[in-house]
């Protein structure tokens, strides 16, 4: 009996940029996630409407609201659709100033630690591997 395994597609991520007032620096140069090619319809439906929220006007609570829930919901999503990635720690570092790796396997909590930007950012580059042609 053969052992099925989940299809996956791994991305470079070094592309991923925060604009600060020195200018524009890319936190995850070097740096690769891979994604499982299977996602539920649920997931599918969590990414397109978080994806639609991205601009939302923060002084609509309603919104504000819904944004909070869709995130609520696509994080554990998020989580469980990477089967490995060499992500450092953004905000800590070894004694040489070195940052430290995250976990291959991302937990909940170290997408939630992630920022915001950052979880925009691996929702879009998931779906758009789901559009991407399959070889």
């Amino acid at each position: 009996m053969s052992k099925y395994t989940i299809p996956s597609v791994t991305v470079d991520v070094s592309d991923f940029a925060i604009t600060t007032d020195d200018g524009e620096i890319h936190p995850r140069e070097g740096q690769h996630v891979r994604f499982k090619r299977k996602v539920s319809g649920r997931m599918v439906k969590l990414m397109l409407k978080v994806m639609r929220m991205r601009n939302l006007d923060m002084d609509d609570n309603e919104s504000v609201e819904q944004f909070e829930e869709s995130l609520d919901q696509i994080v554990p999503h998020l989580a469980k659709s990477i089967v490995d990635w060499n992500f450092t720690n953004t905000w800590e570092v070894d004694e040489d100033g070195v940052r430290l790796p995250l976990p291959p396997m991302p937990s909940v909590e170290d997408i939630w630690d992630l920022d915001y930007e950052e979880i925009f950012y691996l929702v879009n580059k998931l779906f758009s591997q789901l559009q991407a042609p399959k070889n």
